[in-house]
């Protein structure tokens, strides 16, 4: 019986393993990643992650981890993980998790536990500060005068329940989900958002001792997700499908738990493989929202309409050729937001192309007022100035805008 008990569990374990895999990998949240070039360094930063991982754990069952090659390998791993993106610096916190849960290493040696991770904790502790440090550089982080705590703690719980709910249904996924520029804490989805991150962690408490490994996966999906929700609002979004790509992990491993329960019966198996058919079609519909950029803002406008995807599409417009239709865009983007530079200087551009000089300096001269620092926007009342034959004045701006961008 030791023996067929044993090879139960490898099953079970495959099982597991299996369906995790196939959940994770084609699901449609993934596509963002994979088809935005940019965005590759979530799919290698979570390769070095899950290698750390495995090595860790690997350490575990050698003896006393210092004395392992494969302690070393994680933290090798894990230094690479950081340096592909900052996302992974939780790494240190989920291995204490892993202690408690499922390891159990925690009783007695919690001082032991705690040094093991020191060099883990240092190291995410260095990567912090220097993402820190380049999102301040870059201006794309809202101070706290631009955006209050509450705010934050808003836009928090509600990016948690979304990657939750559209992991569970995902339908409607957009390339941006805009920041509202009307933003209240108090609307009711936001109200309901926090509401239901309470409940969902206050349920994981309760159930601790019972089901510690719901405990253990809920805890993990706040810690990994923490560093891109709107603690630190970085960017016009309020959420994003990339960001589900590391975080998302645990939701695997619980679907992977509950398909290989259900496959004891063998009249259950056609459930997940529809589950797991449907991912891969809307993968696929995913997928082909990606290819040219006409066709992803139209899936935007269309899903999640916005004042940037309205600016987005006005350029390809504009680039195609209808300078009328992209006007009608930056009109509308400005409708919603007002104080979106980014339209106003594609709405100069747009009236540059027709030799309007004149009208794009105004829009050129609003979206430098709406932001100073818009070095782009700079150089091109620059360019309109000179055709103008004002070029003391477009001197001056070229030697603003190399002061800002040397």
């Amino acid at each position: 019986m030791p023996g067929s008990s044993a090879s139960w569990a490898r099953a079970c374990s495959r099982r597991v393993a299996y369906a995790a895999a196939l959940f994770f990998a084609l699901h449609p949240l993934r596509v963002e990643s994979v088809a935005w070039v940019t965005e590759r360094r979530d799919v290698l930063s979570t390769f070095f992650f899950l290698l750390a991982l495995i090595a860790y754990l690997r350490a575990v069952g050698q003896g006393p981890v210092w004395r392992t090659r494969s302690y070393w390998l994680a933290l090798a791993a894990f230094a690479l993980a950081l340096g592909s993106k900052s996302i992974t610096t939780s790494l240190p916190i989920i291995l204490l998790i892993l202690d408690l849960y499922p390891l159990r290493r925690w009783r007695g040696a919690w001082r032991a536990r705690l040094a093991e991770k020191a060099p883990f904790a240092l190291l995410s502790l260095i990567a912090s500060v220097v993402a820190m440090v380049a999102v301040r550089s870059g201006g794309s982080a809202s101070t706290l005068a631009e955006l209050g705590v509450w705010p934050r703690l808003a836009i928090s719980a509600y990016s948690l329940v979304f990657y939750l709910r559209k992991t569970l249904v995902p339908i409607g996924l957009s390339p941006l989900y805009e920041l509202p520029a009307d933003f209240n804490p108090l609307t009711p989805v936001y109200l309901v958002s926090a509401a239901g991150v309470i409940a969902i962690s206050a349920a994981a408490v309760a159930v601790l001792r019972r089901s510690p490994w719901l405990s253990a996966a809920w805890a993990s999906y706040l810690l990994m997700v923490l560093p891109v929700t709107g603690l630190v609002q970085n960017g016009p979004q309020i959420a994003a499908d990339r960001y589900t790509y590391l975080p998302c992990l645990p939701f695997a491993i619980l679907v992977g738990l509950a398909v290989a329960f259900v496959c004891r019966w063998a009249w259950a198996l056609a459930a997940p493989a529809v589950a797991l058919a449907l991912l891969a079609i809307l993968t696929v519909f995913q997928i082909g929202i990606w290819r040219d950029a006409e066709a992803l803002w139209t899936h935007a406008l269309a899903v999640s309409p916005s004042a940037i995807a309205y600016s987005s599409m006005g350029v390809v417009l504009d680039e195609q050729g209808k300078p009328q239709e992209a006007v009608a865009h930056f009109d509308e983007a400005l409708r919603i937001n007002p104080r979106l530079a980014h339209a106003q200087n594609n709405w100069g551009i747009a009236l540059a192309r027709q030799g309007k000089w004149q009208d794009a300096i105004a829009h050129y001269e609003e979206a430098l007022r709406l932001n100073p620092g818009y070095t782009e926007a700079r150089l091109n009342l620059a360019v309109a100035l000179e055709r103008l034959g004002r070029h003391a004045e477009a001197q001056q701006h070229i030697a603003g805008a190399q002061a800002s961008r040397p």
